[in-house]
């Protein structure tokens, strides 16, 4: 059935929001030429990306272990763990030190704000599956790639590569 595939898709995407934040990619430079650091020795924008690369890695080999739902009640206990997922990479993220780049670093603040209201999305889109509401399963499918295609943009302005596709 499509929406089985668009069901699929969906809790892909909704998990994608929250590794996106992570902010894989390669970007050294925080345009003055010397490397995103201050000279504090704090991190630099390329160690503070090798960290959090990290998590993404591992969080995206957790959400790929989770199987295709087959089913709106597969989809809505596979929310609760793609929730999980989401909640325990962010609070790892969260915990990485931040450049001495004040500008990157409430930049990427803002951008974890952004990527923290997704949660609530989780929690909708179990309760559409459980209800059995395909139409709700499928806006709020809709609303969520709308809302990667922006979290991508913003990923990608910060100077993350692998994670804003």
């Amino acid at each position: 059935m499509a929406w089985r595939t668009r069901i699929a898709a969906l809790l892909a995407a909704l998990a994608a929001v929250a590794l996106i934040a992570v902010g894989c990619g390669d970007d050294d430079d925080d345009g003055n030429g010397n490397g995103g650091g201050g000279g504090d020795g704090g991190v630099s924008k390329a160690e503070y990306i090798a960290e959090v690369d990290a998590i993404c890695k591992r969080g995206e080999e957790e959400l790929d272990a989770l199987p295709e739902p087959s089913s709106l009640d597969e989809l809505a206990s596979q929310a609760d763990e793609a929730k999980g997922l989401f909640e325990d990479a962010l609070a790892d993220i969260r915990a990485v030190e931040k450049p001495d780049d004040q500008a990157f670093a409430d930049d990427v603040d803002a951008y974890l704000a952004d990527i923290e209201a997704t949660s609530g999305r989780f929690d909708e889109l179990k309760e559409a599956a459980e209800a059995g509401d395909e139409a709700a399963v499928r806006q709020i499918g809709e609303e969520a790639e709308a809302a990667q295609e922006d979290t991508d943009r913003q990923a990608r302005e910060l100077g993350f590569k692998e994670c804003s596709d």
